[in-house]
This record gives C-alpha cells, structure tokens and sequence, in this order.
C-alpha cells in the first residue's frame, strides 16, 4: 500500500509450488500457485495503528525464465490473485506483473527474490472510507524471499 497515507509495508510469508519447463537450453516457463499474505498497517497518529489489514491470496504467476549465468535464472512474468479473506471493501481479484531472480545454490535448493506490482486498486472505493478525498489506487505490492526445494 502507500507510505503517503500512513500505510507502511509488513512482513508476511508465501508457500507454494512450481513447475519448470524448459523450452531450450537457456529459456524456461514457470508456472506456479501461491498462497500470499499481503499485510500491512495504517498508522496516521502517535497513539499507535489504527487500523490492520490481513490479505491472502491465492497467486497464479506464469513465469518466463532466462538462464543468465549457470546458477542464475532472471523471472517475469503475469500473475494473477484471487482474495480469501476481507471481502466487503476488496475487490476479489488481482491482476499484476513481477519479476525477480533465482539462485540455486546445488542441484535441488535455490533462492529467490522477486517483486510483484498490482495493475489495479484492490480497494472498493465505494465501500470504504479512505483518509483522504483524492482519487486513490492501493496496489499490491511485495517484495518476496525465498527458499525452494526442487523434487526432481
């Protein structure tokens, strides 16, 4: 969300699985399903939060990989979200586009960082009362770590 408005980022965690196919030597699709916190915290006085927000997400991204290096893929790629929780002033799905890098470290564990920016509000402005008049657009935005386990 936005630090302009008092909303500061929070961490959360992911699980999930991927697949990877390799369409050549150095080009891959991965394709994944994700489940995602997005948390975060509106704080606009010194009493404290006023208000926190807990979203999860069911994350279907279909990433495009680069091998840049021999440890080294390069990702991006769509991905799209479907809301679990907090329905009344979220909109139930999530469109949005991230990239990111992984690094694997032997032949079945690698680590990974990727970002995902949201194309749209999640927010139904018509239902919820924001601090401000403006027009406002909250898109998701995260930053994820991870660490993977290939089976094969």
């Amino acid at each position: 969300m936005y630090e302009k408005w008092g909303y500061a980022y929070r961490p959360a965690f992911h699980v999930g699985v991927y697949g990877k196919h390799n369409l050549s030597k150095r080009f891959s699709i991965n394709p994944e399903v994700l489940f995602s916190q997005k948390d975060y915290i509106y704080d606009k006085t010194s009493e404290g939060p006023v208000a926190f927000e807990h979203l999860n997400y069911i994350n279907l991204p279909v990433m495009a990989g680069i091998q840049v290096l021999k440890r080294i893929d390069l990702l991006f790629g769509p991905e799209v979200g479907y809301l679990l929780n907090q329905g009344e002033y979220y909109k139930k799905l999530d469109f949005g586009l991230a990239t990111g890098a992984n690094f694997y470290v032997g032949q079945k564990i690698y680590l990974g960082f990727r970002y995902s920016h949201g194309l749209r509000s999640v927010v139904d402005t018509e239902k919820r009362q924001l601090p401000t008049n403006d027009k406002v657009d909250f898109q998701n935005k995260a930053y994820q770590f991870s660490i993977g386990y290939r089976l094969k």
